[in-house]
């Protein structure tokens, strides 16, 4: 039986009124209908997914019927359309300002037109990559390093578990692919690991921050005190790691200074971008992701595996695949001694309007990498009127 179709909306606007129709085993819900109706005219009743579940289109089915039309609009063959970054700013923005007055929730709304992080946010270049050739040059493995997705554990083990282990073979741990055509004279296998988007950028702001007290000696409280506003509430507190958001959004060029860290928030498909670039540049091959593991979750047993069958030629004839050791890559900051992952985290978990922006701002991480789980949040922000219309033409 057909059911009235109302659209989810984050702003509260009443929906486009819709024929009611309802099941002859929900009568008893019709009578509280007819009766709701005789009370208050039909042009007074307005009528949103989250109040009336049972008489509207859920988000999930409204995801499930956008959700691959968005993939293919934002990511196709796994080419991010980067253009769309200032949108998605635009979008993060009014989430997390929404009842908040901006900022802190002590000031009026204000932002730059265009914030100068976007283009480097979702663009820009390769982290680096760490290569190997095996001593019969069949192939050349080549790993696409993403911060924070355990690349220092996976280019230790490129090192010490096959380059030393296996000697005659060629290694190179932090090169820049563009750089190396002349070592890429065999077909190329690339790979890489990613993880859930979210909690990506919950452990990259625990590096910065913990990178700030240890390394740099509190210098967003002190270089920068006067031009962002997150490094001046309290640490290891929610409303800092939100305001962290908020000054990523504002995008002020405090927010670019220290870029080397702020890589650790970035996008993981920012990647992917560079690639599709230098198709035909590098010995002349189409270059692509040939595979990549979807969970960073018990990296040491995983990766070894997963990288000997991706790219089985890439490796010694004799390589027998062995779990990395635990000490391999392992950040001080993994520990959280200052609390700052806990309040990350707990911002999430309270699934407010910083989590929505979040998910905003992860949109192209979800859309590229495809066997990622999209949490529930995320699905139902991403099936919003105000969304759907921003992002499909």
């Amino acid at each position: 039986m057909a059911r009235g179709i109302f659209l989810a909306s984050s702003t509260g606007t009443p929906a486009p009124k819709r024929p009611l129709v309802v099941h002859r085993s929900k009568l008893a819900i019709c009578f509280a209908c007819a009766a709701t109706l005789w009370l208050f005219p039909w042009e007074n009743v307005v009528w949103t997914i989250q109040t009336t579940p049972l008489l509207t289109t859920s988000w999930r089915e409204t995801f499930l019927r956008v959700w691959p039309q968005m993939e293919e609009s934002l990511c196709p063959r796994m080419v991010p359309k980067t253009a769309v970054g200032e949108v998605l700013f635009d979008l993060a923005w009014a989430e997390i300002t929404r009842d908040r007055g901006g900022g802190n929730g002590n000031e009026t709304a204000t932002r730059r037109k265009k914030p100068s992080v976007v283009d480097t946010f979702f663009s820009g270049d390769i982290f680096g990559v760490a290569t190997y050739a095996p001593p019969s040059k069949s192939e050349t493995l080549i790993y696409l390093t993403i911060w924070k997705c355990g690349n220092n554990a996976i280019r230790t083990w490129m090192k010490h578990s096959i380059h030393e282990k296996y000697p005659g073979g060629e290694f190179h741990t932090a090169a820049e692919l563009e750089d190396m055509e002349s070592y890429y004279t065999t077909p190329l296998c690339i790979i890489t690991a990613v993880r859930d988007p979210i909690s990506h950028f919950l452990s990259g702001y625990n590096e910065i921050e913990f990178r700030n007290i240890v390394d740099y000696h509190d210098w967003t409280a002190n270089a920068t005190k006067e031009q962002n506003k997150y490094s001046q509430l309290p640490k290891n507190s929610t409303e800092r790691f939100t305001q962290f958001i908020v000054d990523i959004l504002q995008g002020g060029p405090e927010m670019t200074f220290w870029e080397m860290d702020m890589r650790h928030v970035y996008p993981m498909m920012r990647i992917l971008e560079p690639i599709s670039n230098l198709k035909g540049k590098v010995s002349n091959q189409t270059l692509h992701v040939a595979a990549y593991l979807n969970s960073t979750s018990n990296l040491s047993q995983t990766w070894p595996a997963f990288a000997a069958k991706s790219c089985p030629h890439s490796l010694p004839a004799n390589y027998t695949v062995q779990p990395i050791p635990p000490d391999f890559g392992v950040h001080n900051s993994s520990k959280d001694p200052y609390g700052f992952y806990r309040a990350a985290k707990e911002t999430w978990k309270e699934q407010g309007p910083a989590a929505r922006a979040l998910c905003i701002l992860h949109v192209l991480d979800y859309a590229c990498w495809r066997e990622l789980e999209i949490p529930k949040l995320c699905q139902e922000v991403f099936s919003t009127k105000s969304f759907v219309e921003s992002i499909l033409p």
